[in-house]
């Protein structure tokens, strides 16, 4: 892919990355005006897939999105667009979510982590105990 400029080469690497082999044939196809077999064939390169794909990289800051997400408490999700909008692999993305929340400590205050689910389940096992021993004893 040397021959392509960096920019289309970072863009179809995404592409591959985010699965999405047809979009990347296509766009090589309107860059290029290269056949479909040469398409084809340059994104099924295997070399080509696991090529490192430039990010903003960590510090450059996350999307309004992923910060969104974040904010409402959906680490796991935040974690899955970083890893669509980068092509970042599982660890690194959550990797820099992580980091992102270490430096701004206001987004885990406006999420703590529920105690009320295993307060409610202890709850309802000690008056199912409750009903049950009266049930029993008479």
């Amino acid at each position: 892919m040397s021959d392509l400029e960096p920019e289309l080469e970072d863009e179809v690497r995404r592409l591959l990355l985010e699965g999405r082999t047809i979009d990347a044939i296509k766009r090589l196809r309107e860059a290029t005006g290269m056949s479909l077999a040469d398409a084809k064939a340059l994104a099924e390169d295997p070399d080509l897939r696991s090529r490192h794909v430039p990010t903003a990289g960590p510090g450059k800051g996350l999307s309004a999105r992923v910060q969104g997400l974040l904010r409402q408490g959906q680490t796991v999700d935040a974690v899955k667009a970083l890893r669509e909008e980068r092509g970042m692999g599982l660890k690194d993305a959550h990797d820099e979510v992580q980091a992102y929340l270490d430096r701004h400590p206001e987004i885990r205050r406006l999420n703590p982590r529920s105690r009320a689910g295993p307060m409610v389940i202890a709850a309802v096992f000690i008056v199912a105990a409750l009903l049950a021993w009266f049930l029993v004893r008479g």
